[in-house]
């Protein structure tokens, strides 16, 4: 009877050791993430931020040029010089990257002065003004000095602008319209603000003259940029 119950005791033992080595417990299974995919995405959106750089930008300008001298004729002596009529020379720029570091500038310009005088009509002094427009188209190059992915990109500039002079006929004089060409050359900043903004800050020499007029003179300009 003991021999019975010993082999049941060593019959039961025997089983439990069996399950106990056929329980397994798995460890949780580590899950790789896609790391290199997520790079690749990252880098993929770097190229396609690159590619719509290179498809150009578009700017908006207000400068503090004007003539230095404007040289018209007029039906007095009495008229002062011409001056800005309050509002600076605005334009708009096309900016089209062309091979690294350089880019054509593609631009339009308006510019109004203001002359006052009197003439002498009849015995009595008669107030005069006249408005001159100085549209300008404008074509040049700029070159980055400094990597174009840089927040901070100092550039030299230079660029030529076919200029008009225009007068609409008035008690001054019969209206004029003058033709010419200016140049002009300087040093600028451009300054990311954002992913699509960037701020242009600008110096430059204006060399040139339109009949009697001389266009020459210092400005500085400032604009803000648009990268399509």
């Amino acid at each position: 009877m003991k021999i019975l119950l010993i082999l049941c005791l060593f019959v039961t033992q025997a089983q439990a050791a069996k399950l106990s080595q056929e329980t397994v417990v798995s460890a949780p299974e580590t899950v790789d993430l896609p790391l290199k995919g997520l790079e690749s995405s990252h880098h993929l959106d770097e190229n396609l931020s690159s590619a719509e750089s290179k498809s150009g930008a578009l700017e908006l300008r207000a400068s503090s040029w004007q003539p230095k001298q404007l040289v018209l004729s007029s039906y007095s002596t009495s008229l002062s010089e011409f001056k800005n009529m309050g509002v600076p020379e605005l334009g708009i720029i096309y900016n089209k990257p062309l091979n690294g570091r350089l880019n054509l500038e593609i631009g339009f310009d308006l510019l109004a002065l203001k002359r006052t005088g009197t003439i002498t009509s009849g015995g009595q002094q008669i107030a005069l003004e006249q408005d001159a427009y100085l549209p300008q188209a404008r074509i040049g190059l700029d070159y980055l000095l400094v990597d174009p992915a840089k927040a901070v990109r100092p550039y030299l500039g230079a660029a030529v602008s076919p200029t008009l002079i225009l007068t609409k006929r008035s008690a001054v004089d019969d209206g004029i319209s003058s033709f010419g060409f200016t140049v002009d050359g300087g040093i600028g900043t451009l300054i990311k603000l954002s992913s699509l903004l960037d701020l242009n800050l600008n110096a430059s020499e204006t060399l040139g003259s339109i009949n009697s007029s001389k266009m020459e003179n210092f400005a500085v300009a400032s604009g803000i940029r648009v990268n399509l």
